[in-house]
């Protein structure tokens, strides 16, 4: 677990926590909002998410638009839509990974997932065909997680 989280750059509240996990499990707001785009990663025992709905203001929001307070080459990126599909994905650092890139890799999806789960997402979860996938290609995982829960159980 982290010891500090940040969402869009600021100190997590815990109301803002609470309000992001309600609109997370929330299949009207995911649909109202065309789901929420998401980037996560991890630094100094801090977890850093960055956070929008897909369209602000009725206009399409984008990855590159979501403010964090700190990014590296191992941030992932991904959305979350109706139903509690997630999709989470991320630019292989290289096009084999190291033992240490895969690690972190891992690190950064486990810590997300942790977030999620601790804070009371109860939407399905499911990984999508894609995130699976990239999973397994990657080989961050041996076999494919299918849900966010998953993600906690089934490292390499």
């Amino acid at each position: 677990m982290q010891s500090s989280i940040f969402i869009n750059k600021k100190q997590a509240e815990e109301a803002i926590i609470r309000e992001m996990i309600m609109a997370f499990n929330s299949d009207e707001s995911l649909t109202l909002t065309g789901g929420f785009l998401f980037q996560s990663t991890t630094h100094n025992h801090e977890l850093h998410i960055g956070c929008l709905p897909w369209y602000l203001n009725n206009e399409r929001v984008y990855h590159y638009d979501i403010p964090m307070k700190y990014t590296d080459r191992f941030t992932l990126f991904g959305s979350i839509i109706k139903g509690g599909i997630v999709n989470i994905l991320f630019k292989p650092v290289s096009p084999r990974l190291s033992v240490q890139d895969i690690s972190r890799y891992q690190n950064n999806i486990v810590a997300f997932a942790e977030f999620l789960i601790s804070n009371g997402f109860t939407n399905s979860g499911i990984l999508d065909e894609v995130t699976q996938s990239m999973l397994i290609s990657t080989q961050l995982w041996k076999t494919a997680p299918k849900t966010i829960s998953d993600l906690l159980h089934t490292q390499t």
